[in-house]
């Protein structure tokens, strides 16, 4: 059974961007449903080969596109 991927960063689930700068610099806590932070979840910008992955606490740190959708995944999670 898959579990849903659980994210703590708002940027998730939201546009990201600004009216005043081209590019903006996103950063997060990737966890689980309990929690726990997940190591090395890929963190991309959709339609782009724009992405990072996350450090042993779960944190990425990406710079992104104006109006940037973000997606996270995992082996064995649901994005």
């Amino acid at each position: 059974m898959k579990h849903k991927l659980l994210s703590t960063m708002f940027a998730m689930t939201c546009l990201v961007g600004s009216s005043y700068a081209q590019t903006k610099e996103v950063s997060g806590v990737v966890t689980t449903a309990d929690g726990k932070p997940i190591s090395s979840a890929s963190v991309s910008v959709v339609g782009s080969n724009i992405a990072t992955q996350t450090d042993d606490a779960g944190r990425f740190k990406l710079t992104v596109p104006a109006g940037a959708t973000l997606n996270v995944s995992y082996v064995g999670y649901v994005s």
